[in-house]
């Protein structure tokens, strides 16, 4: 669930430097009328990187929840990443600020949204819906 304040993080961990790693997304809320999903309009990117080195993490912006009209309780994620010259695991993270988008918890901590492995030098797109 997404929470007020939020961002989606990377880890690289295939030993070689990835390529272009890409979050975008919808999120969602429950319609009025009959609780379905109801998705907002336009595509956002929560994540963009060039390049990620070996063994390090990116951390998208941070993402505010709490304005006039948001309120979303959850993401339809598309998680695109060009593998390096390794194959490898790239483990992706949501994580929650508990003050206003200020501070983070630790690198990796969070709700774990999933380890994908990616061959080298292919891109590679990953869906995650929570």
């Amino acid at each position: 669930m997404l929470g007020p304040h939020w961002r989606v993080q990377v880890y690289n961990g295939t030993g070689a430097v990835s390529g272009a790693i890409t979050v975008k997304g919808l999120r969602w809320k429950p319609n009025a009328t009959d609780g379905s999903k109801a998705f907002e309009g336009t595509e956002q990117t929560f994540l963009t990187a060039v390049s990620l080195a070996s063994v390090t993490w990116v951390s998208g912006t941070s993402i505010s929840n709490i304005a006039v009209g948001e309120g979303y309780y959850g993401a339809s994620l598309r998680i695109e990443i060009t593998g390096g010259t390794a194959a490898g695991d790239y483990t992706v993270i949501l994580q929650h600020s508990t003050d206003g988008g200020v501070t983070w918890p630790n690198n990796g901590e969070g709700v774990l949204l999933g380890v994908f492995n990616v061959a080298a030098s292919t891109a590679e797109i990953m869906m995650v819906e929570f």
